[in-house]
């Protein structure tokens, strides 16, 4: 299961195809996952991909925005009758909770090398994923954010999480001081609270998620289309102080990462300390 995934299509009830079009992935390590799920549509707006700010955006193109994915956390697997069942925390949540559990149960045989994800009970779906190429089950990295200091103060609503598996990655930080209300959707959110613009830029603009590579740390797929094809912010290393830290170095902050899990260093740098 350590490996990036990518859905191909998405069945709901089981079946019958509603998505086949959308670019989701999913990287797993031992413990962690990231997840980010950008529907096709956002393609018709090649606007946002020229502008570098949400407030520069087109209340339709926010919107767009809106209907994006991305949650990350822990997962863990058990057997249950003979069945694989994986649960997913989602402990940050790019949309509003919405009450559910994510549970599925997988099947790595019945199409290998293909993994089909089902719903359980009354959740009816399917999911088939293919791994992706370059993959490695023994080169993975799993990061929790623990502390974000931006010019020189703590802010300790920051959460994030970022895990590896050999040259990809997927990065993903919630910076929203509050949590959103239950919701079938932010854009259901957005109707039902009466949010202002302004509302609405800020809590579509405290969350990022990112895909990419570690060859050079390029984001390919982002939640903000005007990152994707430039580098990923900041700089990491070790620290030589904290075995089981990272650091992540940007223009006015500093982020800590605790190490969950690592097999390998993909961040090319040697173990420095900080003054």
């Amino acid at each position: 299961m350590i490996v990036l995934w990518k859905r191909l299509i998405l069945e709901e009830p089981k079946g019958k195809v509603v998505d086949n079009t959308s670019r989701v992935f999913d990287l797993q390590t031992d413990s962690m996952y990231g997840d980010l799920r950008i529907p096709l549509s956002r393609d018709s707006f090649p606007d946002i991909f020229k502008k570098d700010s949400l407030s520069q955006y087109t209340e339709e193109e926010l919107m767009q925005l809106a209907l994006q994915k991305s949650f990350a956390g822990y997962s863990f697997t058990e057997a249950k009758n003979g069945i694989l069942i994986c649960h997913w925390n989602h402990l940050i949540d790019y949309q509003p909770p919405d009450g559910s559990e994510d549970v599925g149960s997988l099947n790595f045989t019945i199409q290998y090398p293909y993994l089909i994800e089902e719903g359980i009970g009354e959740d009816d779906y399917r999911e088939t994923w293919q791994p992706q190429e370059k993959t490695n089950t023994e080169n993975y990295v799993s990061l929790e954010l623990i502390k974000e200091v931006v010019q020189g103060k703590v802010v300790p609503s920051t959460k994030g999480f970022m895990v590896i598996n050999n040259h990809s990655f997927i990065y993903s930080i919630n910076h929203r001081s509050f949590d959103l209300p239950q919701a079938d959707s932010l854009v259901q959110l957005f109707q039902k609270e009466n949010y202002t613009r302004q509302e609405i830029e800020m809590i579509l603009g405290s969350y990022v998620t990112c895909l990419g590579t570690t060859v050079d740390w390029i984001v390919s797929l982002s939640t903000f289309p005007f990152l994707q094809n430039k580098k990923l912010e900041g700089e990491f290393f070790f620290n030589d102080r904290a075995p089981s830290s990272v650091y992540q170095i940007g223009d006015n902050y500093i982020r800590s990462w605790a190490v969950r899990s690592m097999t390998f260093n993909p961040f090319g740098t040697e173990s420095k300390g900080l003054n």
